[in-house]
């Protein structure tokens, strides 16, 4: 599932291509690549460059667009609905997605099963029901623990088998779908900041719908800004807290963007591996880490885990710097969490 779009920079632009007159900072908006708006902001020399660099961007999140698609078939591509659809076959896949999926392997062991990218089967069923309510309040519903308990059943992460060597992955269950929507931005993100990073751009900010990275600094030297959306849609303050970003990626989830409710409750995308329901511990998380992909993971495993518990894991993760905001707006920081700029 998606995360929502929780993260704003601050000097975000909804404009396809903006640049002031005699600055070296230039911005651009790509819409169409997984349901989201991704900006890319670069401090270059000339408004050349920074088109290459813009048009690499849009090239890479149109490839992982298609490749990590479970939806959808492309001509002459083997993506994630191919693997979904080999039931219990060996597909020969690119790199890129082998690691990928290998990726949230080692996530469900490092989060113990708090994500869990074999949960396909139970997220299809939350997907419908969310679908239906959108579509008409009136057929609003909640799943059955019976009917998502017969779908989790097929959610065992042992069962995908990743051999990076050759390439492969099987679902040893011919019934498992997966699911990538925990990491795959993260992972997208931290993939396109190296390639921009490789054409020679040093400076430069990608916020892939929530998902954050920058490299370098500002078009005055200082660490780029970042604002954490305020989980409170209705307030006027749209930030709730900003942090400086050169090396690091930050990523937000929330319970306020995606979802549906059922009388007086509500009911986010982010579902418990374990509960097979969505918890309602938090508005929303943030997570400051060195790659985009762990902080993609850790803020949809620790909305699965109480603060006690998050704190906990944590303790393995020393890198992995957190913000939660509670259901009644407080806010409660692990030690290392920067401070409000």
């Amino acid at each position: 599932m998606k995360k929502a779009i929780s993260v704003l920079l601050i000097f975000a632009t909804l404009f396809t291509f903006t640049s002031c007159s005699g600055s070296k900072k230039h911005t651009s908006t790509l819409s169409g690549t997984f349901d989201t708006v991704t900006t890319f902001t670069a401090i270059t020399d000339d408004k050349a460059t920074f088109e290459r660099a813009s048009d690499l961007v849009k090239s890479k999140l149109e490839s992982f667009n298609k490749l990590f698609d479970i939806y959808n078939s492309y001509d002459g591509i083997v993506n994630l609905k191919s693997v979904n659809d080999a039931k219990g076959e060996v597909v020969k896949v690119d790199e890129k997605l082998a690691s990928l999926i290998d990726y949230g392997v080692w996530a469900s062991s490092a989060t113990n099963g708090s994500v869990n990218i074999a949960l396909g089967s139970v997220l299809k069923i939350w997907k419908e029901y969310h679908d239906n309510a959108i579509k008409d309040q009136t057929l609003a519903a909640v799943p059955t623990k019976e009917e998502l308990e017969k779908a989790a059943v097929h959610t065992d992460i042992s069962k995908v088998i990743v051999d990076l060597d050759n390439n492969t992955v099987q679902l040893q269950d011919s019934e498992m779908s997966l699911d990538v929507g925990a990491i795959a931005k993260g992972y997208v993100a931290d993939q396109i900041a190296a390639a921009v990073s490789a054409t020679g751009v040093e400076n430069f900010v990608i916020n892939l719908g929530g998902n954050v990275v920058a490299r370098g600094v500002d078009e005055n030297g200082s660490p780029f800004k970042v604002g954490i959306q305020n989980p409170d849609t209705k307030a006027k303050e749209t930030s709730i807290y900003n942090v400086e970003l050169s090396s690091e990626s930050l990523v937000t989830s929330g319970s306020y963007q995606r979802f549906y409710t059922v009388g007086d409750k509500t009911y986010h995308h982010i579902i418990n591996p374990k509960t097979l329901f969505p918890e309602n511990y938090y508005k929303s998380i943030s997570v400051l880490s060195p790659s985009s992909v762990l902080s993609d993971n850790f803020s949809t495993a620790l909305f699965n885990l109480s603060i006690e518990e998050g704190k906990e894991l944590l303790k393995h993760f020393t890198t992995v710097k957190v913000l939660w905001v509670k259901e009644d707006g407080t806010i409660e920081k692990t030690d290392n969490f920067p401070q409000k700029k």
